[in-house]
């Protein structure tokens, strides 16, 4: 499913409230319409939503917002993270998210 894909991401797991936590990095694998699959350091447990900026070559980061549906330990201290993907919640805590990527220079 989907089409081979490789670019950074930021990544940050939204709470109940859709406060966004503390990003870290990641690299998208596979993508299409509905879902991606990233690779991770970092452990996703199921069903939590998560927010991520997807950095291109010579763009601003594209948002996206998804579901966890998988996650699996490949070796080596890697995760492979099957998202669902899904609309953006309409919240000022995820502008707010994308403005402190700016700050930190992270976003174009």
């Amino acid at each position: 499913m989907g089409h081979s894909f490789s670019a950074e991401l930021d990544v940050a797991e939204l709470d109940s409230r859709f406060r966004p936590g503390r990003a870290w990095s990641a690299r998208t694998r596979r993508l299409s319409r509905a879902m991606m699959v990233f690779a991770s350091r970092r452990m996703c447990h199921m069903d939590r939503l998560l927010l991520f900026a997807v950095h291109l070559v010579d763009s601003e980061p594209a948002t996206l917002c998804g579901r966890v549906t998988g996650c699996d330990y490949e070796g080596e201290g890697l995760y492979r993270v099957d998202v669902e993907l899904m609309p953006l919640p309409d919240e000022r805590s995820v502008k707010a998210w994308m403005t402190d990527l700016a700050g930190q220079g992270k976003v174009a």
